[in-house]
């Protein structure tokens, strides 16, 4: 999965959200003397956190793979040489 496919799949879910945000907002605003019910479902809300961790995890284990192969089995560390004659800001 490339980042074009991981971009569109981000716009995708937060047009979603947004959408169902303002469609309820809409919907089930106060009127007034109207009193609110309260629904509150424990398997609604695991549902809402299992969700939320699958698209975390799709998220970020094609990027550690890509990291891992970028960086291969022996990383070895960078080495940066500066030399006073080669530099645009010495004397």
């Amino acid at each position: 999965m490339n980042t074009v496919t991981m971009l569109w799949i981000c716009a995708s879910i937060a047009a979603a959200v947004f959408g169902v945000m303002i469609y309820s907002i809409g919907t089930f605003r106060k009127s007034s003397g109207a009193e609110s019910m309260q629904i509150r479902s424990n398997f609604a809300e695991l549902l809402w956190t299992a969700v939320a961790i699958i698209i975390v995890i799709s998220a970020v284990a094609p990027a550690v793979k890509q990291t891992v192969l970028i960086q291969g089995e022996e990383a070895r560390p960078l080495l940066v040489a500066e030399r006073t004659g080669q530099s645009k800001f010495g004397p």
